[in-house]
């Protein structure tokens, strides 16, 4: 017999796996089959359950427990509980005396007590927001005078000698006359107005440092560092916030006003000055903010804030009481007027603010209002206009810098300021149009001196000056549906029916509610027919409506406007004489308002 060949190259393993493998694969498979057949049998086998741990057994069994627990009736005696005498027990704890320590125990306490680490305070935002919008007329600063020689000399123009003015020199070219009126500044501004919460503030800083492990004091007591107003546009569909910039508000206010109004809001409203820590060249302005100078009116109620307005109320009552009593010690301080005893501009508030002192449980002595007022005008506005306002107030941090076992969190220590939410949005304020129309009744002298037809009115406008940057007054002559715009270079020969400098006002005159003229100085119609006069109760009050460029109605009335045609009636009718006809004299009559002669400014006429 031939003994097989065997060889172990590469062919003829891979041609003996070739033949051969599935073999090995089956035979591996039928293993695991068997393997697993043996295990099921053996869990049938070890795994079922036995006869004592059926249901029936086991319920058996209970049945028999409870049976030999309920044969005995009573307990024996050997296994009963001994009861002493609990009056004797507790009478030794009465009769016995505590041991006196004997020396001073240094080390029966921890050294550190275990107490909660200081967390983050919240800053509270400014409280009834509210905004006011108006126009006012500011002063404008006075540029150094020089006189009638070099530009800086220091000379002024040489007095007059015997008390006579030296007549002008001869020139052939007519010297331009000096606008009448005071110069001033037509400006459109928002009063914004709050409470700054400074006693929740300061109770917001107690509660959540009452039970800390390190207390401080000076930390512990609310400080404002800072504050932010937000302005908004607001626009049909959007509205966007942005921050107004203070150095770009201060760069403005430096270039408008020529001085700032006494602050009228009482002490006691104000932030203190140990909690006031702005840095004013961050914030120049304080959290009652200062007021521009008015030449026009001064401020009435629009500066203060409601709840403030009572308090000043009482303040200026009784500067007035103690001055008719002659007591000294008087507030240096003008009050405005009309706050007293419910005058012009009343304001009813619904929580009135008392000034006075609350005695606080606990507190040694008497503090002052609970809220402190918050005050900032902006006069960045544009007339026509409306502006939402909010504000945001900063506090100093009471953890900043602190070592990081005092706090809650690292993080809480790196801030120097806490920053309250944004304060509630005040009510769009529109700002007004600085041209304003005016109706004024007419004296018999006035309708002569204009000549006015029936169905003829004049209306008086009232807009800022080109000479004097003032207010001035205009004078136009009109009829129901004409445009209410001054223009002289329209004038005719005998009509003037304009007066006054160049205004647009784009307003038409729709209707006229009672007379502005006497009836008995109307120029009589064509037909010769006087118009009949009233001659019974009394005249009827005289309101003009108007159409603005957007559609818009604006009522006037003689009653609201008679105060500012008198205060501005001059820039219109000069009070001084001139030239029969000339400026300040009715044609070919004397000067208006009975005005005295002025030998000093023109010559009288001949």
């Amino acid at each position: 017999m031939k003994r097989p060949s065997i060889s172990f190259n590469k062919d003829a393993l891979l041609d003996f796996l070739l033949r051969h493998g599935e073999k090995f694969v089956v035979a591996a498979l039928g293993l695991g089959a068997l393997w697993l057949a043996w295990g099921g049998i053996n869990a049938l086998r070890l795994e079922s359950v036995r006869p004592n741990q059926l249901p029936s057994a086991i319920q058996a069994g209970a049945r028999r427990a409870e049976e030999h627990i309920g044969s005995v009736a009573e307990l024996p005696a050997d296994l009963l509980p001994a009861h002493p005498s609990l009056t004797a027990e507790i009478d030794g704890w009465r009769t016995a005396k505590p041991e006196e320590a004997r020396g001073l125990a240094l080390l029966d306490k921890p050294l550190f007590e275990d107490l909660a680490r200081r967390p983050k305070p919240n800053a509270l935002p400014v409280e009834d927001l509210r905004a006011v919008a108006g126009i006012a007329v500011l002063e404008v600063k006075q540029a150094g005078a020089a006189g009638p020689g070099q530009p800086g000399d220091g000379r002024g123009p040489r007095p007059p000698r015997g008390g006579r003015p030296e007549p002008p020199a001869a020139d052939p070219v007519q010297q331009p006359q000096e606008p009448l009126g005071q110069p001033g500044r037509v400006v459109p501004y928002v009063i914004v107005t709050g409470l700054i919460p400074i006693a929740k503030q300061q109770a917001e800083f107690d509660q959540k440092f009452a039970e800390v492990g390190f207390r401080d004091e000076k930390l512990d007591t609310a400080i404002w560092t800072d504050f932010e107003v937000e302005r908004s546009t607001v626009e049909a569909g959007k509205e966007a916030w942005q921050k107004l910039d203070q150095a770009a508000v201060l760069k403005l206010r430096i270039a408008q006003w020529a001085a700032a109004d006494a602050n009228r809001v009482p002490v006691a409203f104000q932030i203190p000055a140990d909690r006031d820590g702005r840095d004013v060249k961050i914030t120049p302005f304080g959290f009652c903010g200062p007021l521009p100078t008015r030449i026009d009116e001064p401020w009435g109620p629009e500066q203060f804030h409601p709840l403030v307005l009572d308090a000043v109320r009482k303040q200026a009552a009784a500067t007035q009481q103690q001055g008719r009593q002659g007591q000294p010690g008087l507030p240096e301080q003008q009050l405005p007027p009309g706050l007293v005893e419910g005058g012009a501009g009343a304001f009813n508030a619904p929580e009135p603010l008392a000034p006075e002192a609350v005695q606080q449980p606990g507190a040694e002595e008497p503090q002052g209002p609970p809220h402190r007022m918050f005050r900032f005008i902006d006069t960045s506005v544009e007339p026509g206009k409306s502006y939402r306002y909010r504000v945001r107030l900063k506090v100093r941090n009471p953890n900043f810098g602190l070592d990081p076992q005092y706090i809650a969190e690292p993080a809480l220590a790196a801030d120097q300021q806490l920053v309250s939410p944004p304060s509630d949005a005040t009510t769009p304020v529109r700002l007004p149009d600085p041209v304003v129309m005016l109706a004024s009744r007419l004296a018999a002298d006035d309708v002569k001196r204009l000549k006015l037809k029936p169905g003829m009115f004049e209306l008086m406008v009232m807009a800022p000056s080109q000479k004097t940057g003032n207010y001035s007054l205009r004078s136009v002559v009109t009829e129901i549906g004409g445009v209410a715009n001054v223009d002289e270079s329209l004038n005719k020969p005998n009509d003037m029916r304009f007066k006054g400098e160049k205004t647009v006002t784009n307003r038409i005159l729709l209707d006229v509610i009672g007379q502005q003229a006497d009836p008995a100085a109307l120029a009589p119609t064509r037909g010769g027919r006087q118009p009949k006069p009233q001659t019974t109760g009394p005249a009827e009050p005289l309101e003009m409506i108007f159409m603005k460029r957007d559609g818009s109605l604006e009522l006037v009335s003689a009653a609201e406007s008679e105060p500012r045609i008198v205060r501005y009636r001059d820039t219109l009718y000069p009070p001084e004489a001139a030239a029969e006809g000339g400026p300040g004299f009715a044609p070919g009559g004397s000067p208006l308002d009975g005005a005295p002669f002025n030998p000093f400014q023109t010559q009288p006429p001949r």
